[in-house]
């Protein structure tokens, strides 16, 4: 419901009509002003219904008379008005063809007013129809906050709000946590060839708003249209933005639908957490008898408490607890949530299959079928950039998982390292078979890192075809693992430094983040790089 020309009229029984016989626009007004003016337009904010009785054009002669109709409708125009309105039968029994013909040239609404209509009963009318509008907007905006209060119960809580945001403003929803690898909750409305794009660069604009400042909210044009985003929080922290490109509601309107969907959508996923929090305990309770050897009370207990079903066999993939916390990334319950975390990618496999996991120490575990292991190896052969420091078991039969798991958390280098072409893995430690253990000291092994002196290491890096292998070391290291801040110390994309630890790791035989590496190199590093800003001349050293 709009206050507009069109519903002036109908409050007025048809008191204002159109003046060629076009329908009357349902443009919105502002305001409703009478002027005599030759140049009205300085007076106006924009907006309004101009009424006028154009005395202005009453003795001008045919010569000028289109003249000064044409700098008074541009006027007008300039000044944004809504509509202009010739009031009949004081100076023209009709609408001059001069004023309507610049009205037209200026793309300015024109309408006439029918003798003996009083020009104060258009202002009621406007009046009028602004009340109802109001009282239009309120009935709706308590029934939108009926509808996101019962959302919340809902089953799927975060994805009924953002659709019931985009329902509500007449365009596109879609809600991205903060949390790296969480999948983001899109409105209906967000589908097609583009969506996957359009995805990508939101969650560019939602870093770029961050960076400003973590609770400011933003508006940027996007996908064709201007998009507005909202950040939700919990506990002071911003855990995720609500972003939305209203099309049939105004700014206002937008910025509270969006305000309360936020705040709710922070309920939603309070709650969410909680329920999940009990959840993890449940799933972590079945890996832990499995570790244990009890495997039948695993099997009854998974039953019981409804966890995910234990796969026979079982691959595990290891992942370093300490990393994935510091880089923000949220742990896969799901083979979806595998894929997204490590490839940031979607499955596309038979569909999304619960994971059972278990934090031991600093190591993940999260325990997959052969269907996840698969599209987990998949994902690896279409991409340059395999997750670094992954590690993944070949399969264990469910029998031997016991034995299997106390190996693999004590030799965790002797997993495939994910993203290299080594086979087995690291030799770091003794090579760990699913049917026999770990191997035997007399087994042939090839020279462990402990083998070859760190300056021996360091001169290896130096030697590689790969250029600043060892600068990229240094700043790793330096940075805690971090690949972002390596990369603004290198002044180098992340992917790149990725694609050079992953290098590094080869050559080691050991990734940057193993401790023993950090406790072997880093001296050497960090001494080097001392005396390269040693000036000529000085000792190093007392």
């Amino acid at each position: 419901m709009t206050t507009s020309l069109r519903r002036i009229a109908e409050i007025t029984a048809q008191g204002i009509l159109p003046a060629s016989g076009d329908a009357l626009p349902d443009t919105p007004l502002t305001g409703v002003h009478l002027s005599e003016l030759v140049r009205p337009g300085q007076y106006l904010d924009g907006g309004e219904l101009l009424i006028t009785t154009a005395g202005f054009l009453a003795d001008a002669g045919p010569d000028e008379a289109d003249a000064i109709a044409d700098a008074y409708v541009a006027s007008l125009r300039s000044s944004g008005i809504g509509a202009l309105a010739l009031g009949l039968d004081v100076h023209f029994d009709r609408a001059p063809r001069e004023l309507v013909d610049a009205c037209a040239r200026h793309g300015v609404p024109f309408a006439v007013i029918p003798a003996r209509t009083r020009f104060q009963s258009l202002t009621r009318a406007f009046w009028t129809a602004r009340i109802d509008e109001e009282r239009h907007r309120v009935q709706r905006l308590l029934s939108f906050q009926t509808r996101l209060s019962a959302a919340v119960t809902s089953p799927d809580p975060v994805r009924r709000l953002v659709g019931l945001v985009a329902a509500e403003l007449g365009g596109w929803a879609v809600y991205l946590p903060a949390a790296v690898g969480a999948a983001p909750a899109v409105s209906p409305g967000l589908s097609g060839p583009g969506a996957d794009a359009l995805l990508a660069e939101l969650r560019t604009e939602a870093l770029r708003g961050a960076s400003l400042g973590p609770l400011s909210t933003a508006s940027y044009a996007v996908g064709g249209t201007t998009a507005l985003q909202f950040p939700v929080t919990r506990s002071r922290s911003v855990v995720g933005h609500l972003i939305a490109a209203p099309r049939s509601s105004t700014p206002v309107q937008a910025r509270a639908a969006l305000l309360a969907a936020a705040s709710l959508i922070s309920a939603a996923e309070a709650r969410a957490s909680e329920v999940r929090t009990q959840d993890d305990l449940h799933r972590a309770l079945v890996v832990q008898l499995l570790r244990d050897g009890r495997t039948d009370a695993a099997e009854q207990t998974a039953r019981t408490l409804r966890t995910p079903r234990i796969p026979d066999p079982v691959e595990v993939l290891l992942r370093s607890c300490v990393a994935d916390d510091a880089a923000g990334i949220a742990r896969p319950r799901s083979s979806a949530g595998v894929l997204r975390a490590l490839f940031g990618e979607e499955s596309s496999g038979d569909g999304d299959r619960e994971l059972l996991f278990l934090d031991v120490g600093a190591h993940r575990m999260l325990l997959l079928d052969r269907a996840s292991a698969a599209e987990v190896r998949a994902a690896i052969a279409r991409t340059d950039e395999a997750p670094f420091g992954a590690r993944l078991s070949p399969p264990i039969p469910l029998a031997d998982f016991s034995r299997y798991a106390h190996q693999l958390l004590r030799y965790p280098e002797s997993l495939e390292l994910l993203g290299t072409a080594r086979e087995g893995g690291a030799s770091g430690g003794p090579r760990v078979d699913p049917h026999r253990g770990a191997a035997s000291a007399e087994e042939p092994e090839t020279a462990s890192f402990d083998d070859v002196s760190a300056g021996e290491w360091v001169a290896r890096l130096h030697e590689h075809s790969q250029a600043d292998l060892v600068r990229t070391a240094f700043a790793v290291l330096g940075a805690g693992s971090s690949h972002a801040l390596a990369a603004a110390e290198l002044g180098v994309h992340p992917n790149t430094v990725r694609y050079r630890a992953r290098i590094i790791a080869e050559v080691l035989g050991r990734p940057l983040s193993d401790p023993e590496v950090i406790s072997t190199l880093w001296p050497v590093l960090r001494g080097s790089a001392r005396d390269a800003r040693q000036p000529a001349g000085e000792s190093s050293g007392p």
